[in-house]
């Protein structure tokens, strides 16, 4: 989680944010008053504001408030609290979330009616037949469309946008896979690839003493942990971030600290296991520090074939352009150097601009009958250093510097290659391409 913290994407707030809305919640149910619901409710309303993932906390604070109640859970107060309280605190705490939401845009837009909004998402709007265009408010001209939003208007139009993102289907990647869909199962993948074994250990082992012996405490951790995770895994339109799961892991953590009752003296061989996987899972992470945002565990194959299995912010979000331009500057040897850079960050940042790396022949390249506007160079290996990112790696169009080993690397996501001219030549006979041209004579 901590190599999120570089990253400006509303991931670990909300992550942050859910676990406090989790905590006060919690501290409510085991000493219900209506101070302690109004605190849990401000809490929810400020994680409302980090993410829109975390509107799956209303339904799983409803299913932890059902356990709690149903007794034997160390919830005596809250189950013996006459169902009239029970509406009155989750009004209380709804409400104080709602106004909190309001508070954080200001109220703009807030009461308008929820047919004068125009949507875009299909969820929202009505498809009434093939030869019509679509309607932009499916609930315009009903007695829904009445009814003032309380919410404002900006929160609601960005919670249509949200869903217009999960419904095209965007390229995904996982294992060498590229399909124009997701995998409701990415995401558990992701997690089992990129969280190191030990931790994986010691979630088993919490995981273990909660069904040996469950409480109101684990259900109020475990429940919006599964919550955020099966509401992800749902969206299977495209699964490219495992970073959307991230709201999920405080509460799994919290909850495996239960292996520490293990550390006592009547149980002190599984003690020395919690130690030991605790040790295994910090060895690990320290190993890679501080490339954390590329790590993957020693099952994965650890970052050195991270990518190979996963792609974009799982490896790369531009956290090592900063180490590649001191890798330029520690090597005045790479002379000619191109680059091929995909990411949200353009390199130029940096303070450099560099060429562009040769691309791939195109498919169905013929030599002598495509002819590009500056020869056959374009295409394929030539003399020189190349930086490339992993991205064109796996896709995009310099697949071709797959058939040979990096001479460096820049953190975890950056190649650098080199060739010279006898290493270029020959690598452009094996790929079939014809010899570079020689140089134009300076006039």
């Amino acid at each position: 989680m901590n190599s999120h913290a570089q990253l400006a994407t509303p991931d670990l707030p909300a992550a942050v944010a859910g676990l406090a809305a989790g905590y006060t919640f919690r501290r409510y149910l085991t000493n219900p008053t209506p101070e302690r619901a109004a605190l849990a409710g401000l809490v929810l309303g400020a994680a409302q504001l980090c993410k829109f993932t975390l509107l799956v906390l209303y339904p799983a604070f409803v299913a932890v408030a059902v356990v709690y109640a149903v007794g034997g859970c160390g919830a005596g107060r809250f189950a013996a609290l006459p169902v009239r309280r029970w509406m009155s605190h989750g009004a209380a705490i709804v409400g104080t979330s709602v106004a909190v939401i309001n508070l954080g845009y200001l109220a703009d837009g807030t009461l308008t009616p929820l047919g004068e909004y125009s949507f875009r998402s299909r969820a929202l709007t009505l498809h009434v037949a093939d030869d019509l265009p679509r309607e932009d408010n499916r609930f315009r001209g009903t007695p829904l469309g009445w009814v003032p939003v309380p919410l404002p208007y900006d929160y609601v139009s960005g919670i249509d946008i949200q869903r217009i993102d999960f419904e095209n289907r965007f390229r995904s990647y996982v294992e060498g896979q590229w399909a124009n869909r997701g995998w409701w199962w990415f995401y558990l993948h992701a997690l089992a690839l990129k969280t190191p074994l030990g931790v994986l250990g010691l979630v088993a082992v919490g995981l273990t003493l909660t069904l040996r012996r469950p409480g109101g405490e684990d259900a109020a951790l475990w429940i919006p942990a599964a919550a955020v995770l099966a509401f992800v895994s749902s969206q299977t339109n495209f699964t490219v971030h495992s970073r959307y799961v991230l709201p999920a892991l405080p509460f799994v953590l919290v909850a495996t600290a239960r292996a520490g009752c293990l550390l006592r003296r009547e149980t002190w061989p599984a003690g020395l296991l919690v130690l030991g996987l605790l040790a295994v899972g910090a060895a690990s992470v320290g190993r890679v520090y501080p490339h954390t945002l590329s790590y993957f565990n020693e099952a994965a194959g650890g970052p050195d074939n991270g990518w190979r299995r996963l792609a974009d912010s799982n490896v790369d979000w531009g956290q090592d352009l900063i180490l590649l331009r001191d890798w330029v500057e520690a090597h005045p040897e790479a002379r000619p150097l191109s680059v091929a850079y995909a990411n949200v960050i353009d390199y130029r940042h940096v303070g450099y601009e560099w060429p562009a790396a040769p691309v791939d022949p195109p498919a169905g390249f013929t030599p002598g009958a495509d002819v590009e506007p500056s020869g056959y160079e374009g295409y394929g290996p030539r003399p020189g250093y190349f930086a490339v990112d992993v991205f064109f790696l796996v896709e995009g169009d310099r697949r071709f510097f797959q058939r040979f080993t990096p001479i460096d690397r820049v953190g975890y996501s950056i190649f650098i290659y080199r060739f010279s001219d006898a290493e270029a030549a020959a690598a452009r006979q094996e790929m079939g391409l014809p010899p570079l041209r020689p140089p134009d004579p300076v006039p």
